[in-house]
């Protein structure tokens, strides 16, 4: 065997561990800790986070493949890494409960610090990529961009789409601040891990 050769093979040998470990790595996404969620926070299942008392029930958790379907705009955006959450809102009180996501961030180990990303944000990521063009006329309605009001008894699920964390994040926090109900509000903090894998 020549050295040519046997330099051949082990590159193609190390491609390929490369690319298997990238295969089998998988996407990163965030999922809620439930490890630091205490007092009116609990998780339902393995993959939303809730907070729930006598006046407001909010879920938290990454979409999921059926979250996107019939939207080209939100699965390129997911295969870009954009960090995308579907949130639920319940008011269970007597008053009204406003919601103003210009007022929720995205923070996490690595220092960022990223508010949602409304309707301008979004036509602007479509004008400056060709590859998300299609889909933002299917998405008035199905994303938090401004205040939303509810009234007693009624509900709200839409996303919150964030820009891509820095790449050696490992936790995350989603801080939604001054949630009115009625004439007081409620800050919740929702925390997050980072994992590798099938979405």
């Amino acid at each position: 065997m020549t050295r040519n050769r046997a330099t051949n093979i082990l590159i193609s040998i190390a491609i390929f561990l490369v690319l298997y470990g990238c295969a089998r790595a998988g996407k990163a996404f965030l999922v809620p800790d439930g490890g630091r969620l205490t007092g009116q926070y609990h998780m339902d299942g393995t993959e939303e986070a809730v907070f729930k008392n006598d006046s407001l029930r909010v879920t938290v958790r990454r979409i999921k493949p059926s979250d996107s379907e019939g939207s080209t705009l939100i699965k390129n955006l997911s295969d870009k890494k954009y960090i995308i959450l579907k949130v639920g809102i319940e008011n269970n009180s007597k008053f009204s409960v406003i919601y103003n996501p210009s007022l929720t961030a995205l923070t996490d180990d690595g220092l960022d610090f990223l508010r949602p990303l409304d309707y301008t944000d979004l036509y602007d990521l479509t004008v400056a990529d060709s590859g998300l063009e299609s889909g933002l006329e299917d998405m008035t309605g199905k994303f938090y961009d401004i205040v939303l009001t509810l009234q007693p008894g009624e509900k709200s699920t839409r996303l919150i789409i964030f820009e891509p964390l820095s790449k050696n994040t490992s936790s995350a926090e989603l801080d939604m601040e001054e949630i009115y109900i009625g004439t007081r509000t409620i800050n919740l903090r929702f925390p997050f891990v980072l994992k590798t894998g099938k979405i």
